[in-house]
C-alpha cells in the first residue's frame, strides 16, 4: 500500500458532514455486492432488498448521468464531490459500473438490470477512447480494467465489451518492460521496489493474462468483485 494513500482522504482531518467513497475497494458499490449475495441465499431477504433499493437509488443520485452516461466521483467530503481521474477497478467508472451491474444481476432486479447494462455499454465506449495511466496493475492500472470487460463480455456476449477488453489487454502488454520486475512489470509508484503482489503487482496481471489465453472461467476474480456467480447455490 503506498505510503501516502489514506492521505487522498485527508489523513488525520476529520469529516463532521461524512466521508462517503464511491470506488469499489472501499465504497458503496462493494457493499451493494455483499448484500446481494446475502438476498440470493436468502439471509434476511427483506432487509437486504430494502437496503439494495435504497442502495442503488442513493447510488444513482451520485452519478450525475448526462444523455445516460454515468460520472461516478471518488468520494464526497459531506455532499462535496470529489474527483479522480483514474479509470480502473478501485475506482472511476468501469468498477463502480461492473460492479453494480453484477449486484443487480444477483439480486435479480429486472429495473437495475437494464440501468445498469446501459451504463456499462456507455462506459465500455468510453474506455475505446480513454487513454491508459502508467499502471499495469489489477487495483488501479490497466489489467484490472481488462478483466473487467472481459468478465462482462464472459456474461452478456456483448461485442463492445470483448473490444475493450482487448484494448486493455493491450495497453496492459505495452506497460511491459523486459528485464525490469517479475516479468517485466512494476508497480508506478514504487519502481525501485518491484512486486509479484496479486493486488498490486505481477501475479495480478499475470492472472489477467491467463484468463485472457485460456478457456477456463477464472472464478479467483470474485474475491475482487470482478464478478459475481449468479447461481446462489455455487457459493
Amino acid at each position: 500500500m503506498p505510503r501516502d494513500y489514506w492521505s487522498i482522504y485527508g489523513e488525520g482531518v476529520g469529516f463532521p458532514q461524512g466521508l462517503y467513497v464511491l470506488g469499489v475497494a472501499h465504497g458503496v458499490p462493494g457493499a451493494l455486492a455483499i448484500l446481494a449475495a446475502a438476498h440470493a441465499n436468502g439471509i434476511e431477504r427483506e432487509r437486504a432488498d430494502r437496503l439494495l433499493r435504497g442502495g442503488f437509488r442513493w447510488v444513482t443520485l451520485q452519478a450525475r448521468e448526462q444523455q445516460g452516461h454515468p460520472y461516478f466521483p471518488h468520494f464526497l467530503k459531506g455532499a462535496t464531490p470529489v474527483e479522480d481521474e483514474r479509470f480502473s477497478w478501485c475506482v472511476g467508472n468501469p468498477g463502480v459500473v461492473s460492479v453494480l451491474w453484477w449486484a443487480a444481476r444477483l439480486w435479480g432486479d429486472v429495473e437495475w438490470q437494464a440501468r445498469t447494462s446501459g451504463w456499462a455499454l456507455r462506459v465500455a465506449r468510453e474506455g475505446l477512447d480513454r487513454r491508459p495511466g502508467r499502471n499495469a496493475n489489477l487495483c488501479c492500472g490497466t489489467s484490472g480494467t481488462a478483466l473487467i470487460f472481459m468478465r462482462l463480455y464472459h456474461a452478456t456476449g456483448q461485442p463492445l465489451f470483448q473490444e475493450v477488453a482487448i484494448r486493455w489487454l493491450q495497453h496492459t502488454l505495452a506497460l511491459r518492460t523486459p528485464g525490469v520486475g517479475p516479468g517485466g512489470f512494476c508497480f508506478e509508484m514504487n519502481p525501485d521496489q518491484p512486486s509479484a503482489n496479486l493486488h498490486f503487482g505481477a501475479t495480478g496481471i499475470a492472472l489477467t493474462l491467463l484468463a485472457a489465453a485460456s478457456d477456463i472461467e477464472p472464478d479467483w476474480d470474485q474475491g475482487f468483485l470482478f464478478s459475481l456467480k449468479s447461481n446462489p447455490n455455487a457459493f
